[in-house]
């Protein structure tokens, strides 16, 4: 009888059916942890990270270059291809328009590379969609400045790993992400600007990111450029670059304590009767008396 009031049957196949169900639970969440992010379209972010310069692309002219002959400066990589029907016009159209209202010197500090990531287009393609945006650039800039390049699968493959750029083929295209990304001189990433257009000031914030410890006889090593670095940082919610109010408060702070200190030491200067003394001890007459 007491078996039988301590020990319930029926509890026994619910705790197999909790079993089983928790297993096939544990189960599908490996198998969503398993699938490959290559599925995805859109960005898996690397910031910080540095890309392989030894990858190999062609210019305009055919002929073949490596990143590492072009990547000596801040450098936008836009990932787009030629004969694209969507967001790729936009986006050049986005960069052209940044270029012509930056307050900045092309080419001296910065640089863009605009890479095919469709391995069947060809440098004659790539030569004719640059000549066409320096003729209607407004604003002159030396050639070497905006770089069209086109590449086989392999380096293709190699660059869209290194940054994070995930697309997909669709209907003889590719459905793909828009953004200009960021590189140092030494090809390490430090900013994505995400959509395809741009704002000046966000451009230009993004090459004084890629500028610290550069020794660049530039605007960019000016008092009022090292102002906007220490008071600007990047949101990653908003997208954009926005007032660092943790800096600027810290920069308040230290200014109110260094004025309250100044004053407290020259209260104290003015108000200690010892330099007095000692001034009117030095000006007092010799006792001449033998």
């Amino acid at each position: 009888m007491k078996l039988q009031k301590h020990f319930q049957p029926w509890t026994f196949p619910f705790f197999f059916i909790y079993a089983l169900l928790g297993s096939l639970l544990f189960l599908a969440s490996c198998q969503q942890s398993k699938q490959p992010t290559s599925v995805k379209v859109g960005f898996e972010k690397k910031l910080g990270q540095t890309i392989p310069l030894d990858m190999k692309f062609y210019d305009e002219d055919g002929k073949t270059v490596s990143l590492s002959q072009l990547v000596d400066r801040p450098t936008f990589l836009a990932l787009v291809y030629y004969r694209c029907p969507g967001i790729c016009t936009p986006l050049l159209n986005g960069v052209k328009k940044v270029i012509e209202k930056v307050d900045l010197e092309p080419y001296k500090d910065f640089q863009i590379l605009t890479i095919s990531f469709d391995p069947t287009e060809t440098p004659k393609i790539a030569k004719q969609k640059k000549n066409n945006y320096l003729k209607a650039l407004k604003r002159k800039i030396p050639p070497q400045t905006w770089r069209f390049l086109t590449g086989d699968a392999e380096n293709i493959r190699k660059i869209t790993e290194a940054v994070g750029f995930r697309y997909q083929p669709d209907k003889g295209g590719f459905r793909h992400p828009g953004a200009l990304i960021l590189l140092s001189e030494k090809g390490k990433i430090i900013r994505y600007l995400e959509g395809i257009e741009y704002l000046p000031f966000d451009f230009q914030m993004a090459v004084l990111e890629a500028h610290k410890g550069i020794s660049s006889p530039s605007r960019l090593g000016t008092g009022k450029s090292l102002i906007l670095r220490f008071c600007y940082s990047y949101d990653p919610e908003g997208k954009t670059y926005a007032l660092n109010f943790t800096n600027i408060g810290m920069a308040v702070i230290f200014f109110m304590v260094s004025i309250f200190a100044i004053f407290l030491f020259l209260k104290t200067q003015k108000s200690d009767p010892s330099s007095l003394s000692d001034n009117s001890d030095n000006h007092s007459p010799k006792d001449n008396t033998p």
